[in-house]
């Protein structure tokens, strides 16, 4: 109920103020007074505050009250953009990356905002020219905002990041990180960024597999781990330790390439009851090794991914897995994006999208299999 209420007070205020009941300068009501007339609470009503606030349209003056903004706000004329320094033009996008840059598109579009998609031009060029050169289209284009993507990058060229974001600031554009911050782990640029509670999601996997009654469980990542595989780990290993058992470090294994032979050592002599991979396609190429080794996945050993990709509930035992709800991120994007365009000055913040566990048959059984939302 206090959600339909915050959304009708929300879409009452934006269209008085897109049809010119208050104008810019006019003063808004009073939190008290809007909680009187719709017989909503504080808390109702401050949500709703909030949300029209992010959409660059009020600005409020401590000890004075709420105010339309002057300028109209940045809705309805601001051009932004999601930028992939790690995607070339006419790929396709990752699964969860072209899921966010829809419901991106989706909500821009909705507040008519034009949205357009950044990717890597093709071409001979180093990485890094061509990186600057996607940085010198978005400034000639007249882009209002940015959604960067920081790229995982080698050592020579890890700097390359922080100066896309540095280069699109100069030019006055209003830049938010999607995913991993410029600067490592506990550093944090000036930049406000977006992420998912990456960490949360290695935690639920592990302990679901600890209530379960695995008490043997590896964690397979890539070698070159991202800050999004460090965080999944941490969660594994946390809940190992709220579970009175820290995790063996001889399942934690992380390489460039995980096949036949290695699957066979990790079974053999690691001896797991369960297996978490990075993502839900190592999963499936983890799943299919398994099965050459005459072990059933759900029944022999249980195995679970995280991304919840397509893939995950077609496998031959569907996967286990963790849901990265995109939708969210992308609506806490754009209202990122939007605030910073209406105040430049606004400080950075940290915003952590929660994820959400899926229950397949990968870990329960067939039987027992369930979608835990």
């Amino acid at each position: 109920m206090s959600k339909a209420l915050h959304r009708k007070i929300f879409d009452t205020l934006l269209r008085e103020i897109r049809s010119g009941v208050y104008k810019p300068g006019d003063r808004l009501p009073t939190e008290a007074g809007l909680m009187h007339h719709f017989c909503a609470s504080r808390t109702t009503v401050s949500r709703a505050m909030h949300d029209i606030e992010a959409q660059g349209l009020i600005r409020r003056r401590r000890g004075s009250g709420t105010f339309v903004r002057e300028s109209k706000g940045v809705a309805g004329r601001a051009s932004l953009a999601m930028f992939l320094s790690w995607v070339e033009s006419g790929a396709p996008l990752p699964h969860v990356e072209g899921t966010i840059q829809q419901h991106l598109a989706e909500i821009a579009g909705r507040d008519g905002n034009p949205f357009l998609l950044q990717c890597l031009p093709q071409g001979d060029l180093p990485l890094a020219d061509r990186t600057l050169a996607a940085v010198n289209e978005l400034i000639r284009r007249g882009v209002k905002g940015v959604l960067f993507h920081p790229a995982e990058l080698p050592p020579a060229l890890s700097s390359l990041n922080r100066e896309v974001a540095t280069q699109l600031a100069r030019a006055g554009v209003a830049v938010v990180l999607a995913g991993r911050d410029l600067e490592p782990f506990p550093a944090r640029s000036e930049f406000t960024r977006v992420a998912f509670d990456h960490r949360r999601g290695g935690y639920l996997l592990a302990d679901h597999l600890l209530r379960l009654g695995c008490r043997r469980i590896a964690f397979l990542g890539a070698a070159q781990a991202a800050p999004s595989l460090l965080e999944r780990l941490a969660g594994f290993r946390e809940a190992h330790l709220a579970h009175g058992s820290p995790a063996d470090a001889r399942l934690v294994r992380l390489s460039e390439r995980f096949g036949e032979s290695s699957c066979r050592d990790l079974v053999t002599h690691g001896r797991p009851d369960a297996i978490i991979c990075e993502t839900d396609r190592s999963a499936a190429q983890v799943g299919r090794l398994l099965a050459g080794l005459g072990l059933a996945v759900g029944q022999d050993i249980r195995l679970a991914g995280c991304d919840d990709e397509p893939i995950a509930s077609l496998m031959p035992v569907p996967l286990t897995t963790i849901h990265l709800p995109a939708r969210a991120f992308a609506r806490a994007c754009h209202e990122a994006l939007v605030r910073r365009i209406g105040d430049a000055a606004a400080g950075a913040v940290q915003i952590v999208i929660d994820c959400e566990i899926v229950v397949r048959a990968s870990t329960r059984g067939d039987a027992e299999s369930k979608e835990l939302r």
